[in-house]
């Protein structure tokens, strides 16, 4: 479900561009953890402080392997 009026909860949906960096292993689990919630909600602090519902924009998830044991993963949060 995604709302597309203006009147009502969340008439304004944000989405947050993000990137974590790392090594391997751990952008491994980050990875696991974008793709589990590309239908799944999640609650997520926000830069701004506040508690909202997210997911993964599935399109989103772009990995970038800077050497061989260091990634880089940019996504995007979508207001759900």
């Amino acid at each position: 479900y995604k709302q597309v009026s203006g009147v009502g909860i969340n008439s304004v949906a944000e989405t947050w561009n993000l990137t974590s960096k790392g090594s391997l292993a751990d952008m491994q689990k980050v990875r696991d953890f974008l793709t589990s919630h590309c239908t799944a909600s999640f609650y997520w602090n926000n830069p701004w402080g506040e508690t909202k519902m997210y997911r993964v924009r599935a399109d989103s998830i772009t990995p970038n392997f800077v050497t061989g044991q260091y990634v880089e993963l940019s996504f995007t949060f979508e207001q759900a």
